[in-house]
């Protein structure tokens, strides 16, 4: 790495580049392929570099953004980029590209074509015709599994595998709720206008994210098609609670399912 182009100030180009940046990506968050240009050349040009010592660093105080998810959607995004024009509009979401930067580049395009007819399904599509390339090639891939064994979707492993995210800012939270819970006890001056309904609040917005908490595949959508499930709200999980919690009976029949 040039040390010296870290230390150097943003010129006047950089700084308008990188402003904008800021404000459309906070804005285009959910589209990863408008995204994925202006992280790419955010990154690349060090455009972070003035408050920030790393990319990663800067994604992370300005978004929330992980290091996994940036990567991710600037892989899918080269990956889609590259398809022939008439093709990238054949791969509907991240999750379907994620999986399609995991095939080899020269294969891309066929696997993209034959996964197009497959209608709403095109991630797990994509995935399968994955497999039966490396099958092909004698690769032997472990298909990841959710917290109760029941496989993952195609596309989906790298949000799973985002809980960690959650309890971090569980972790925070509890500490919050305690810092105040003892200030409030002692009657501290400190916390004196701030009102005892707020305890409840972060009461309330605890549960509300441990609940949040991508635990296990979706029992409604098996996390397939999750964009049009009111259960997992898109998201393709559910969290472990909410599985604790299931009267459909669909959870005892995929935990009678898995241990046959």
């Amino acid at each position: 790495m040039n040390i010296k182009s870290l230390q150097e100030p943003l010129t006047k180009t950089e700084k308008s580049d990188l402003e904008r940046y800021k404000v459309a990506i906070t804005k285009l968050a959910h589209s990863y392929m408008e995204c994925y240009p202006m992280l790419l050349d955010l990154r690349d040009r060090r455009l972070y570099r003035e408050e920030c010592s790393t990319f990663e660093e800067f994604c992370q105080k300005h978004w929330g953004f992980t290091r996994r998810w940036v990567n991710e959607v600037i892989g899918a995004g080269v990956a889609v980029q590259g398809l022939p024009e008439n093709l990238g509009t054949k791969v509907p979401n991240l999750a379907a590209a994620r999986v399609l930067k995991k095939i080899k580049p020269e294969k891309r395009a066929d696997a993209v074509k034959k996964a197009a007819k497959n209608g709403d399904s095109v991630a797990q599509a994509l995935e399968d015709i994955r497999k039966q390339q490396e099958e092909e090639a004698g690769i032997v891939t472990h298909e990841a599994t959710d917290c109760e064994g029941y496989p993952i979707p195609a596309g989906l492993e790298e949000f799973y595998d985002r809980r960690s995210e959650t309890d971090a800012i569980l972790r925070q939270l509890t500490q919050v709720r305690v810092w105040f819970k003892k200030l409030w006890d002692a009657n501290d001056p400190l916390v004196r206008y701030v009102p005892q309904h707020v305890r409840q609040h972060l009461d309330d917005a605890w549960t509300c994210i441990k609940e949040s908490r991508p635990d296990v595949v979706c029992l409604h959508c098996d996390g397939k098609n999750s964009e049009k499930c009111g259960a997992c709200k898109g998201t393709g999980f559910i969290s472990r609670w909410r599985a604790d919690n299931d009267t459909t009976g669909k959870r005892a029949a995929r935990n009678k399912k898995l241990k046959k």
